[in-house]
């Protein structure tokens, strides 16, 4: 079999034009162009030219396709998922707001401070009891700091975005 510099050239094009559409996923479709193109040039018929095109979909194209749609992440429905949690996160806190405020009359302070003015308690102990929380708000020590001993306790392991717990992550 031999090449010209004019087939070549057609491959070349063919293969950069379909990477640039269609991302790496491109050299699939134009390794699947270039083999039609091969079987109708070298076929002696048009029926024998159509036989060697469903051929070459068949056994290329369905299972590239099928690859690429098994190995494709899905992350779509994972971020919406993270998106409503978030949006539903953000209105308890917000409901919660207005609810301290119905109760006491105004939002929650920034913070508690002690007699020397250091702040002890941010404002999120005090809407514990509106976010369905109570029984953290009651064992919640406002006779120590927020990072006081007991407090540190309630806490928990501290989450990062990545989904690490401190207890897990070594530092260092």
């Amino acid at each position: 079999m031999r090449f010209s510099l004019q087939t070549l050239l057609l491959c070349f094009v063919a293969i950069w034009s379909a990477m640039a559409a269609f991302g790496v996923g491109g050299i699939v479709v134009a390794g699947v162009s270039l083999a039609v193109a091969a079987c109708v040039r070298s076929a002696e018929t048009i029926t024998e030219a159509m036989r060697l095109t469903a051929s070459v979909v068949l056994v290329f194209l369905v299972p590239c396709c099928m690859l690429m749609c098994l190995l494709t992440p899905r992350s779509g429905a994972r971020e919406a998922a993270r998106r409503a949690q978030c949006s539903n996160n953000l209105k308890q806190i917000a409901f919660s707001l207005h609810s301290y405020h119905d109760r006491y009359g105004c939002f929650p302070p920034a913070y508690i401070a002690d007699e020397e003015g250091k702040p002890m308690h941010s404002w999120r102990v005090l809407i514990l009891p509106f976010i369905e929380e109570q029984a953290l708000y009651d064992r919640y020590a406002f006779i120590e700091p927020w990072d006081g001993p007991s407090n540190r306790r309630l806490a928990g392991p501290v989450q990062y975005a990545v989904g690490v717990s401190l207890s897990e992550r070594s530092i260092g």
